[in-house]
């Protein structure tokens, strides 16, 4: 039971970054609600980063989707809002925040939730800029 739990739950935060179009308020209830420890937190991070490179490295819609993982086809439509907002300069800025990000958990591991959040909430404000 503990492992489908576990699965359920890594799956909510692999979808957090789907809900960047949203209000603050959705965003900062679904990742308080997903995030629960520094694991889950990496866990997200990572999935970030996988969205990312798909985005960096696609060079068009089709290789984007074809590299998208299926079993997230249900924040497809959302994945290629994502993927058409998103150019050059809003992807080394949110590399530059990833950077950040990852140096301060670091430095201040107790604070995953908190610079986590922030970090969400700033990846929205690059994407939908």
């Amino acid at each position: 039971i503990e492992k489908i739990t576990f699965v359920e739950n890594k799956i909510e935060i692999n979808k957090i970054f789907f809900n960047v179009f949203k209000n603050n308020k959705v965003l900062t209830n679904a990742f308080n609600k997903s995030i629960s420890s520094l694991s889950d937190f990496y866990i997200f991070l990572n999935s970030t980063k996988l969205y990312l490179e798909i985005i960096k490295n696609s060079k068009s819609t089709e290789s984007a989707l074809y590299f998208f993982p299926k079993y997230l086809f249900a924040e497809k439509e959302a994945f290629l809002t994502i993927y058409k907002k998103i150019n050059k300069d809003k992807l080394i800025k949110i590399y530059k925040s990833l950077s950040r990000v990852e140096f301060l958990i670091r430095q201040n591991s107790e604070l995953y939730l908190i610079i986590g959040l922030r970090f969400f909430l700033n990846l929205k404000k690059i994407i939908t800029s």
